[in-house]
């Protein structure tokens, strides 16, 4: 009889090992699943900040060729007043430019 009881236990243990080998599995499977959705998820964010940050860039060049266009603006202004002052300088020449009182 004691061989018959000890072969039921073997057998329940087996089971009961075999259960939580199962349980085990499911819950890697489940975890394996949910790392290669974070993964999806970081690749996908990681091509949205790809695009942002090329957007980012483009305006960047934007602005730079704004302020260099405005650079050469203000640098055109500069030398017309330069111009103008010679120009008023000659036409004066040394002639008291301050009205009669």
């Amino acid at each position: 009889m004691g061989g018959r009881n000890s072969n039921l236990r073997k057998a329940t243990s087996l089971i009961s090992k075999r259960r939580e080998l199962e349980a085990v599995r499911a819950k890697r499977i489940e975890a394996e699943e949910r790392l290669k959705a974070m993964k999806e998820q970081v690749e996908l964010q990681n091509v949205k900040f790809e695009k942002d940050r090329n957007l980012a860039l483009r305006k960047l060049e934007d602005i730079q060729k704004i302020q260099g266009n405005l650079n050469a603006a203000v640098d055109e202004v500069v030398k017309s007043y330069e111009s103008l002052g010679e120009n008023l300088g000659e036409k004066y020449n040394g002639r008291d430019t301050q009205k009669p009182r």
